[in-house]
């Protein structure tokens, strides 16, 4: 599979170690395998566990990954080459380094990451203003995203790819007013979308129907369930 775009059902996902119970146990009934992260000690609120602040795959079964947890996702993903990052820690922007997001061979990042991370040199690498690329994109496929970022919306719009706003102001995330939609979901399969929480429940929950039926786009995810910014759901392959 192509970084973040999952051509059919992933068998193996990143997941944070705080998501419900009813998360997991429906990744798990779908043959998913969920590796659960740890906490990174030099993150100093509930982002420590979040798997877009920790480890972010940049090619096929190749990832950056904070140096604290290294030791951890190699014995948990022997199969991955792992290059390890320092200096991330609290607060912003240093927290956010490994906050990046990848589609195709274009990569979303601020110039403060650009400068720190060794990228491949295949990627186009589009300079926006939020931190949290990763957190606030929600990837639909490798054309089209759901943001509440208005210079990632521009900088999306401008490079080919089909951006949808969306507010997030409706996301839980603790300790903070509101999350972002890209913490709350990932890819599981060609065209299908896993949400850690009901989206039924949401107020805007026709807008992103709309939008996904639109797209094509499958959703699935626990009933009854608060939709909460659990730092991405990443899928490995």
């Amino acid at each position: 599979m192509k970084v973040n775009l999952p051509y059919k059902q992933v068998k193996k996902v990143l997941a944070d170690c705080n998501l419900s119970d009813e998360a997991k146990k429906l990744l798990i009934k779908l043959g998913i395998d969920v590796i659960q992260t740890v906490p990174v000690k030099s993150l100093t609120d509930c982002t420590s566990t979040h798997p877009d602040m920790q480890f972010t795959v940049i090619d096929e079964y190749k990832a950056l990954v904070c140096d604290q947890a290294k030791d951890y996702y190699k014995h948990q993903l022997p199969e991955f080459e792992l290059v390890p990052v320092q200096g991330i820690s609290s607060p912003y922007p240093n927290d956010c380094v490994l906050n990046i997001t990848v589609i195709n061979d274009i990569c979303f990042l601020t110039d403060f990451q650009k400068k720190l991370l060794p990228l491949p040199g295949h990627l186009k690498l589009i300079t926006v203003k939020q931190g949290y690329t990763k957190c606030n994109i929600c990837i639909l496929n490798e054309k089209s995203i759901i943001t509440s970022d208005h210079s990632i919306y521009k900088a999306a719009e401008q490079n080919g790819v089909k951006a949808y706003y969306l507010s997030d102001k409706e996301i839980k995330l603790d300790g903070y007013d509101h999350g972002f939609w890209g913490g709350t979901c990932g890819l599981i399969g060609r065209n299908k979308l896993f949400f850690s929480g009901d989206i039924t429940c949401l107020d805007c929950s026709s807008q992103l129907l709309e939008i996904l039926e639109k797209e094509k786009i499958e959703p699935v995810y626990p009933k009854d369930v608060d939709l909460c910014d659990n730092g991405s759901i990443l899928p490995l392959y």
